[in-house]
């Protein structure tokens, strides 16, 4: 499972989707820009994306968690309202997510898989799977 896991990261970190952003209505296809970028580029198009969904997904492998047998890999996913003008809604209303861990025993039974982590970001974008952003949930807890 240690093999995995780092094989598992060092593929996330070369195609840089151990933290990205998509938008919610469109494709799921990862913005290859920074976050500044990203403002910029919602402000310059607003009409476009006003009052669309973004969402920041990150991905964390934790090989320590094996010896410990706590959590090994984790997904999290915040979704943000972006507002009339094109910019980021950060207040709370319009910030919502959810943080899945999973333990060895979970991922072994359920690998990474970007079409599922897909399925994912459109039912948090839909409201239909969250929870707390910093406790997280773990993945057998999940009633998908």
């Amino acid at each position: 499972m240690e093999d995995y896991l780092h094989k598992l990261e060092k593929d996330l970190s070369n195609k840089k989707l151990d933290n990205f952003w998509v938008i919610c209505s469109s494709d799921f296809k990862a913005i290859k820009k920074s976050k500044t970028e990203i403002k910029k580029m919602l402000k310059d198009d607003s009409n476009k994306y006003k009052n669309k969904k973004i969402a920041n997904i990150e991905l964390y492998t934790n090989p320590n968690g094996i010896e410990k047998q706590s959590w090994i890999f984790g997904i999290k996913i915040t979704i943000y309202e972006i507002d009339e003008n094109g910019q980021i809604d950060t207040t709370s209303n319009s910030v919502w997510g959810v943080y899945i861990k999973y333990s060895e025993t979970e991922l072994k039974n359920n690998k990474f898989k970007l079409n599922e982590l897909e399925k994912l970001v459109k039912k948090t974008a839909d409201k239909k799977l969250t929870s707390s952003l910093i406790a997280g949930i773990n993945f057998s807890d999940l009633f998908l």
